[in-house]
C-alpha cells in the first residue's frame, strides 16, 4: 500500500506551533491503521523547497523527487 501527502500547508503566522506536526502525525497514524497489506506500507510526498528538515524531524526520507517513510506494520 502506498499513501501519498500532497499540500499540507500552514500560514505563516500559525507556523512554529506544532500544527503541521499535529497533522502530518495524524495522517501517518491513519495510514498506519487503515493498511492491511502486509507487514510495510510507504507514505510518500512532496516536500515544498526549503522544509525538507520539518519532514526529516517526523521521520521521513528525503528522496530526489520528494519525501518517503516506510513503516512497518
Amino acid at each position: 500500500m502506498y499513501w501519498y501527502l500532497q499540500e499540507i500547508v500552514v500560514l505563516p503566522e500559525y507556523q512554529r506551533h506544532g500544527i503541521g506536526t499535529m497533522i502530518v502525525n495524524h495522517l501517518v497514524d491513519y495510514a498506519v491503521k487503515n493498511s492491511s497489506t502486509g507487514k510495510f506500507t510507504t507514505i510518500g510526498g512532496v516536500s515544498a523547497n526549503g522544509k525538507e528538515d520539518f519532514y526529516k524531524k517526523l521521520g521521513f526520507e528525503v528522496i530526489p523527487n520528494g519525501i518517503r517513510k516506510m513503516i512497518e506494520i
